[in-house]
Formats: C-alpha cells, sequence, structure tokens
C-alpha cells in the first residue's frame, strides 16, 4: 500500500489506545449498571420478604396474646353500624301520622308494634272522633294515598251521643319508612 493510502486510512480511524479507553469505561458502566439491576431486583425483593414475614409474625404473635375480651369488644364494634341501620326509629311514625292528620279528627288511642307474621311490616291502630262521616272517610283517602303507609282501614265506626263518629283505624307501615 502506498504511504500516501496509508496516511488516509490512519487519519480516518482514531487510535488503538482511544478504542481501548472507551471500551474499558463502556465495560465499567455496564458493569455499574448490572450492579444496580441486580441489587434491585434481588436484594430489594429478599428485604421486602423478609419484612413481610416479620409483619406476619407479629401479628400472629399480638392475636395470640390478645384477651378474649377484646376481640369480643371489637367483634362488636365492627357490627355497630349494622345494629344502627336496622334499629327502628318509632318517633318517625308519629311524624308520618301528625303530618297526614286531617283537623277535623282528634285521636285519644294509639298503639303500635311489629306484625308477628312478617317483621317488616309496622302495624299501628288509632281510635279517635270525628265530627262526621265524611271527615272519616277524607282521612281514610288521605292515609291510603301516603306512600309511607301501605294500607290503612277501620275496623269500627259508630255515632257516639254527642253526634261525633268514634272509630278505630288499623294502618299498616314498611319498618324500612322507620329507619
Amino acid at each position: 500500500m502506498p504511504d500516501k493510502f496509508a496516511q488516509g486510512w490512519k487519519e480516518r480511524f482514531p487510535s488503538p489506545s482511544f478504542i481501548l479507553i472507551t471500551s474499558v469505561f463502556f465495560v465499567i458502566a455496564l458493569f455499574i449498571y448490572l450492579g444496580i439491576f441486580i441489587y434491585q431486583n434481588y436484594s430489594l425483593k429478599e428485604k421486602i420478604r423478609e419484612a413481610g414475614a416479620a409483619n406476619s409474625n407479629l401479628n400472629a404473635e399480638i392475636s395470640k396474646n390478645l384477651n378474649p375480651q377484646f376481640v369480643v369488644a371489637n367483634h362488636k364494634a365492627k357490627n355497630i353500624k349494622k345494629i344502627l341501620s336496622s334499629r327502628l326509629y318509632w318517633t318517625s311514625l308519629y311524624k308520618i301520622i301528625e303530618s297526614h292528620a286531617v283537623n277535623s279528627i282528634s285521636y285519644k288511642d294509639f298503639s303500635a308494634g311489629e306484625n308477628e307474621e312478617d317483621n317488616n311490616i309496622i302495624e299501628a291502630k288509632l281510635g279517635g272522633e270525628a265530627d262526621n262521616f265524611t271527615a272519616l272517610a277524607k282521612q281514610l283517602t288521605v292515609f291510603r294515598d301516603s306512600k309511607e303507609i301501605k294500607s290503612a282501614d277501620f275496623s269500627e265506626a259508630e255515632l257516639n251521643k254527642n253526634g261525633r263518629v268514634v272509630f278505630t283505624i288499623n294502618l299498616k307501615f314498611s319498618a324500612d319508612a322507620l329507619k
């Protein structure tokens, strides 16, 4: 090869020492990257497993040493929401009846309780006096049109000495209306 061409060849390519230094730095960077990768994948995962096992052991030891009274109290505390959601607010019954009462009717007797056959039904018995049968019919219509009252029927009605109608109305409510 002529000298003229050999000089051009050397000028185009870097020197072998530059290639060697670059390769060494590349290999060092590759080892550092692999070291970090191995540390993250194996070492940290192993530490997480060890911490999880220690946590499980501590939970088992705590559960073993708990007083049974505390376990029962904890169980009752968790059920408090269920207990409160199933509680009936009887004052709601009074509010419903009051909001549907006709002015010309006065109530004297009241009793209420859960239906023995179906716990989701509340039965109420109202006794009172009305000015006339028309007022009583109006009251029954108002009760029957109410969305809170499932049924409204009168079991007895008669005129008293004063010319007023004495009656007893039987109402049925859904227990959900009182929750």
